[in-house]
């Protein structure tokens, strides 16, 4: 698989449209156990590549909050890794 990470986020963006960064990382921390400074450094490379965007909102508490959103390169790519997710899951099932 090229990067688990850029394709856990991906996935999570096509499905939720656009997810507040802090939330990205709490939920990849759980469930894939990867540090949240790296979930960052990755959501950065991902806007320099052009697989997302990102917007800052300024929150009621006066926090900046950044969203990230998924670009038609992101879903183009998202598809490619899904399509090698799907092939080496099926080759997983028929070996175990």
């Amino acid at each position: 698989m090229k990067n688990i990470v850029w394709f856990c986020i991906l996935s999570m963006l096509k499905k939720d449209s656009e997810m507040y960064g802090y939330e990205i990382a709490v939920i990849l921390k759980d469930k894939i156990d990867i540090k949240r400074v790296n979930v960052y450094s990755n959501l950065r490379k991902m806007e320099d590549s052009g697989l997302v965007v990102k917007q800052s909102v300024l929150a009621d508490n006066g926090h900046l909050r950044v969203y990230y959103a998924i670009t038609k390169s992101g879903k183009i790519l998202h598809q490619e890794l899904l399509n090698t997710w799907e092939k080496q899951k099926n080759f997983l099932e028929s070996i175990l």
